[in-house]
């Protein structure tokens, strides 16, 4: 009886050693990267854009109430300035993106009404100004982006409330909307996530009527510039096909989770499937496969922004749940060809 004892013991503690090697043979390393600004609470489902060599960020659920407050951040300071307030109602589940020189944000919730309005911010003058509302029904958890002079939005969560999957664009040097024709071909959803990488965008993860979803799409807009769909659809996020490329994945699938993009590869971390989730994965679009990596080393949450900023990839923000005291106001960036350093 001992040693069968014994032996389930020295089983044990093998299958723990192939457990925490398997972990460390994921490469990568999470960088704490001090927190956001001055803020002295956390926030979740805030919004951010990129302009330049800038980080802006801002608005959000304080486990409390709606907020306006905006930051920008210089990566090579790694200073947060506050800025204007955003001039809207405050909310959370905004939409954002850069496009033309120029900070975007609009739509949104704040506990009782959605929004569709909109605001441009100009970083040379400091200042927002209100600009045609979006061309569509009211919605939060929507996700935008910009390419070029030209930003996007599609997706989200209407106020019936009901998951969407219109799409329009924005031309950012006349501030006029454009319903466009063509959409990617699955279900309505909200809560996705969106990386740009070669002047394309990669829209991935989300939650629709039916739960988060599996597939995956990729948008050009040369081809949208030339009035035909320009959504193409990738292989799912799960291990669906009969190939042995797909048999590790297990855990991508997510909604109101982060991406960011480092050289020409884009990635996913945090968000929720279940409960919240901490795991990170690497996109290689050369040939439309996911590489699992180090798990994001702060604590588990959704609701954070994801952003790219000469060169480096960084999450900021987000909550475990929407409490006060679960709220997070750290920053961290990612290194993904580094081993991995606990608490560095």
């Amino acid at each position: 009886m001992r040693l069968l004892k014994g032996s389930w013991l020295v089983l044990l503690l093998a299958a723990v050693a192939c457990s925490r090697s398997d972990d460390n043979d994921k490469l990568g390393n999470w960088h704490k990267d001090g927190t956001v600004g001055s803020l002295q609470s956390g926030r979740i489902q805030s919004v951010g854009f990129v302009v330049g060599d800038t980080a802006y960020y801002g608005t959000g659920f304080d486990g409390n109430n709606g907020t306006v407050g905006f930051w920008s951040y210089d990566s090579k300071y790694h200073t947060w300035q506050q800025i204007a307030d955003f001039p809207g109602v405050p909310r959370w589940g905004a939409a954002a993106f850069g496009a033309g020189g120029k900070g975007y944000v609009g739509t949104g919730y704040d506990g009782y009404h959605y929004y569709k309005d909109f605001f441009q911010y100009d970083p040379v003058q400091g200042s927002w100004s209100a600009i045609p509302d979006l061309p569509a029904t009211q919605r939060r958890f929507a996700t935008g982006f910009g390419i070029g002079n030209v930003g996007y939005l599609t997706s989200g969560q209407d106020s019936t409330p009901a998951a969407t999957k219109d799409f329009y664009s924005l031309d950012a040097t006349t501030n006029t909307w454009k319903k466009e024709r063509g959409e990617y071909n699955g279900d309505p959803r909200y809560g996705a996530t969106v990386f740009v990488m070669n002047n394309k965008a990669y829209f991935v993860t989300g939650i629709s009527n039916n739960g988060n979803v599996t597939d995956f799409y990729v948008m050009n807009p040369d081809s949208i510039a030339a009035g035909v769909n320009g959504w193409h659809k990738l292989r799912d996020i799960t291990n669906s096909s009969t190939d042995s490329y797909d048999d590790k994945y297990t855990n991508i699938v997510r909604s109101f989770g982060s991406a960011f993009i480092i050289g020409n590869k884009g990635y996913v971390t945090v968000g929720q499937n279940g409960g919240n989730t901490v795991t990170t994965w690497e996109y290689e679009p050369t040939n439309d496969t996911w590489t699992q990596k180090t798990d994001f080393e702060g604590s588990p949450r959704y609701g954070a922004f994801g952003f790219t900023l000469n060169g480096k990839g960084y999450i900021a923000g987000g909550g475990s749940s929407t409490s006060a005291t679960s709220l997070y106001t750290d920053m961290y960036y990612f290194s993904p060809n580094e081993t991995m350093v606990a608490n560095d």
